[in-house]
Parts: structure tokens; C-alpha cells; sequence
């Protein structure tokens, strides 16, 4: 019996032992120099406002785009990282309710972005901010009915500056993996005109002329770091 109770107890203490082992391995500070992020993002994109039509304000036309996002980072010291980024996004549908109108659209997005980010490391949680510039590639097409006359248009591709700037944070749930919960940005675009690239057709200065629009970003998803 009492041989029992001392193997017993030396199974407790290497077990105690070895869990202690394994959560100051996890908790130590990080030699990885790079690591990548990818995973699922939301984009709420802003086409802008008219107004001047005909007199009368109109709302924004809005469009929330779902896709993905993958981004690579390279740590210059424990603080201090470069990030380089591409995201892609897909909205099958526009709101423009302030008019007579009834249009059914389509816009699809890419960012790519690079800049520094800082990061502070405190156990497992390790919350960040960063600030990346680029551009914005995009297309637009819509149909249905405007002002009471139909339309149908293919609109043209066109670019863009942007920028994101916003932060998240990441969890340690292994030495080379983390999750990432949340990552919020606003990410601000600088088309020409308000409904982006038709302004041929619905001809319109964005956001009273000045070409900027001002979008939200949401993302999650995993980190690999090597």
C-alpha cells in the first residue's frame, strides 16, 4: 500500500513538473522572426454621398463585403515588426434607399498594404496596433432601375490609394500558433466620385467632391509563427 502511495505521488510531482515545463515554454519570450496571418474579413465600404442632386441630400451607399485577408510579418526587434498585406472582398449588393431606385450591384476589392507595426508581449495576450499604406484595386457592376430608366452597367476597374489603421490582439495557444479574435481598422480609400467608377452613367461627387471614403474592417483567423 505504501509502495503504492509513493509511486503514486511521484506520478503528481512529474506530472506537476512537466505541465510547469510546458507553460514556461509557452509563456517565454518568442525567437520567431516571421509570422503569417490569415483568415476571414469584413468589409463595410462607404461609396460616398450627393448633396447637390437635385437639391436633395442622399444617404450613403453602402456595401459590407465579405473575404479574406493573409498578411506577413517580420519582426525587426520584440516591439517593432514590418507587415505586408493582401485582402480580398466580395459584395453582391448595394443599398442606395434615398431615391426612387431599385438597383441590384456588385462590387469586388483588393488592398495591398504594407507598414510597421508595434506590438506588446504580456504572457499569452498580445495586443497590437498598425498603421499600413497601399491601394485599393476595384470593380463595380449594377442593374435595375434609377431615376425611373433602366440600367445595366459593367463599370471599369479602377485604383486607388488606401490606408488601415487600427489594432487587435492575438492569443498564444501554442509556441507556433496564435489566434486572433479580432483585428478592427478603419480603412480609407480616395476614389475619384462617389459611386466609384460609374461616373459616366450616375455621375456624382463623392462625399461632396472630395473623393474619400471612409470604411470599417473587421478580421480573425490564425498566426503561424517561424
Amino acid at each position: 500500500m505504501r509502495r503504492a502511495v509513493r509511486v503514486l505521488g511521484v506520478l503528481v510531482l512529474t506530472g506537476m513538473s512537466l505541465s510547469a515545463i510546458a507553460q514556461r515554454k509557452m509563456n517565454a519570450p518568442s525567437s520567431s522572426k516571421v509570422s503569417v496571418f490569415g483568415g476571414y474579413s469584413f468589409l463595410h465600404y462607404n461609396n460616398g454621398t450627393d448633396p447637390a442632386l437635385y437639391g436633395q441630400g442622399e444617404p450613403d451607399n453602402t456595401a459590407n463585403g465579405n473575404g479574406f485577408v493573409a498578411s506577413v510579418a517580420y519582426d525587426l526587434n520584440r516591439t517593432v515588426a514590418v507587415v505586408g498585406e493582401y485582402g480580398y472582398y466580395h459584395a453582391s449588393s448595394v443599398s442606395n434607399t434615398g431615391l426612387p431606385s431599385s438597383v441590384s450591384a456588385k462590387e469586388n476589392a483588393q488592398t495591398y498594404l504594407f507598414g510597421p507595426k508595434l506590438s506588446y508581449h504580456s504572457g499569452p495576450i498580445t495586443p497590437f496596433a498598425q498603421a499600413l499604406f497601399g491601394g485599393m484595386h476595384a470593380s463595380f457592376g449594377e442593374s435595375g432601375t434609377y431615376l425611373g430608366s433602366n440600367v445595366s452597367i459593367k463599370g471599369p476597374a479602377a485604383n486607388a490609394f488606401a490606408l488601415a489603421v487600427g489594432g487587435g490582439l492575438d492569443w498564444k495557444a501554442s509556441r507556433h500558433v496564435s489566434i486572433r479574435p479580432a483585428q478592427f481598422e478603419y480603412l480609407m480609400s480616395r476614389f475619384n466620385n462617389s459611386h466609384t467608377f460609374t461616373e459616366t452613367v450616375l455621375p456624382r461627387p463623392g462625399d461632396g467632391g472630395n473623393g474619400k471614403q471612409n470604411n470599417f474592417r473587421y478580421s480573425a483567423g490564425l498566426v503561424f509563427n517561424f
